[in-house]
């Protein structure tokens, strides 16, 4: 009786369940770690990204604010210039007309062009308030510096302050509260009680009864 045996195999034994275990660890473990790394990146670049946003958030917020604070007072600036431009152009035309007049003749016109520019330079401080008018007020005590028609009609601002109009004042209190004067006061009176060329001084009533002053600070 013949026993016949299996052939043998030329091929290698697998490895061992524990080296397979491994490698397999390790395999993860290298995954891990690539997984982590590109998690640690998009960290750092979400990071930077952020940071990019909130300085070019700052760099526009303040752009828009130094522009809507020159939009603001350009037209204040502009209008200032253009009078007193028309002002000296006006001086100018009389010099070189004097030379041709009797000398009479030429001061009466000097004495009344002063008194024409010194109440167009009033009417325009009145109008624009604040500095401008604080300006006036400045000017009109130096009688060394100006002519007598000048100085009597800038005197003017010292005791005739005009006061603010209820629409600004509201919108003043309205920027500086958050909210309009009749959702903060229980009363307030649109009136002034004093007015002066920076401030204005106003009346007004808490909800809990206690009577206050408000002091305005006036544009420009």
């Amino acid at each position: 009786m013949t026993t016949m045996m299996p052939p043998m195999s030329d091929a290698p034994a697998p490895p061992p369940l524990w080296q397979r275990a491994r490698a397999l660890f390790e395999q993860a473990t290298d995954r891990v770690g690539h997984v982590l790394g590109r998690v640690d990146r998009l960290v750092a670049d979400v990071r930077r990204d952020a940071r990019a946003v909130r300085d070019d958030s700052a760099a526009l917020w303040a752009t828009a604010s130094a522009r809507a604070a020159l939009a603001k007072e350009t037209p204040r600036f502009a209008r200032i210039v253009s009078e007193s431009l028309g002002i000296i152009a006006r001086y100018r035309v009389h010099q070189a007309r004097a030379e041709h007049l009797d000398p009479d003749v030429a001061a009466r016109r000097l004495d009344a062009l002063h008194t024409r520019a010194a109440e167009r330079a009033t009417a325009l401080c009145e109008e624009l308030g604040g500095g401008v008018l604080k300006l006036g007020q400045t000017l009109s005590a130096r009688r060394d510096l100006l002519p007598a028609p000048w100085v009597v009609a800038l005197a003017r601002l010292q005791d005739r302050v005009p006061a603010e109009a209820t629409e600004a004042v509201e919108a003043a209190l309205t920027a500086a509260y958050g909210a309009p004067p009749s959702e903060v006061f229980a009363a307030f009176e649109p009136e002034p009680v004093a007015a002066g060329s920076l401030a204005q001084v106003h009346r007004a009533t808490l909800e809990g009864g206690e009577r206050v002053v408000l002091k305005i600070q006036r544009p420009g």
